[in-house]
């Protein structure tokens, strides 16, 4: 486990997966969910090269067909680490024999981490290796406490999440049977074009409330009793998706570059949903700042 600490904020980041696995503000509060082995395990998993699930966990990559896991490859791996500052630490990972079986391209994959004065910046940054274009998507799942540790007597209806332009209100529905997203049956979930109130009944009957093309960079996540907030800052982000499960005390808000697999599409990563190919020796960089207003 790395540990960071600057300004009064702690991180803790596990070398499996590079996964954050605790957040503390300068008064001691924790701000990441920190995993329930009754239910969510995780607290804030890195997905690449796919993003949630793919049609029977197969996938079609230069005309063959391979096993590919739910949210990709990364997540449970070692990761190495350079020599940490006390604010800042990089994290990297590249293919091996496993990752290869699934996903048959070499790139490497850093997760730089640093500290802000209320929260954290995290960028993951993806290079083709190859000597041939290199399609991918990325994201991240971060979950955070909510109600907030430091918001007493509030309950997660208190909640509100809030966009910084105006989004379609009705968002695409997932399809349990088929496990797929129906990117043309859509409900009604924002109460207005910048304003998403949290409901446990939602994510009860619905999973997740997914944002395609996403036009907000910034999103806050506020607490309507005390007026505590969390912002969300995106870059090379594309897709939005949030989720809860089980009633359980805590929001996922996923910047995705991509979605899971649509009804609309065959089962093809090269044709998937936002899709990013980088040609060979190319990089391209997403940033995700999570940080109290």
């Amino acid at each position: 486990m790395i540990t960071l600490q600057n300004n009064g904020m702690t991180a803790h980041i596990s070398l499996t997966g590079a996964e954050l696995k605790s957040l503390r503000d300068s008064a001691g509060n924790e701000m990441l969910w920190p995993g329930d082995p009754n239910g969510w395990e995780r607290s804030s998993p890195l997905l690449f090269p796919i993003v949630s699930n793919t049609r029977n966990k197969k996938l079609t990559i230069k005309g063959r067909e391979y096993d590919m896991p739910n949210h990709g490859v990364v997540r449970n791996l070692p990761w190495e680490v350079e020599q940490p500052s006390a604010e800042r630490a990089v994290f990297s990972v590249c293919e091996n024999e496993e990752t290869l079986s699934h996903y048959p391209y070499r790139f490497s994959l850093t997760a730089e981490y640093t500290l802000l004065p209320g929260g954290i910046r995290l960028e993951l940054t993806v290079h083709n290796t190859n000597d041939e274009p290199m399609p991918y998507c990325i994201g991240t799942h971060p979950g955070l406490k909510v109600p907030f540790e430091s918001s007493k007597g509030s309950d997660f209806s208190d909640y509100s999440l809030l966009f910084d332009q105006p989004e379609r209100q009705d968002c695409p529905l997932y399809n349990f049977k088929e496990r797929q997203i129906d990117i043309d049956r859509r409900e009604t979930f924002l109460s207005d074009p910048q304003t998403f109130r949290l409901d446990h009944n939602i994510f009860n009957r619905v999973d997740s409330v997914i944002l395609d093309n996403l036009n907000s960079r910034k999103v806050i996540l506020k607490d309507s009793k005390t007026g505590e907030a969390v912002e969300y800052r995106l870059q090379n982000f594309s897709d939005l998706c949030v989720w809860n499960m089980m009633n359980a005390k805590f929001l996922c808000v996923e910047a995705w570059q991509g979605l899971s697999v649509l009804n609309t599409e065959d089962n093809t990563l090269e044709n998937k949903h936002n899709v990013v190919t980088l040609a060979p020796g190319e990089s391209k960089t997403h940033i995700l700042e999570i940080e109290k207003v």
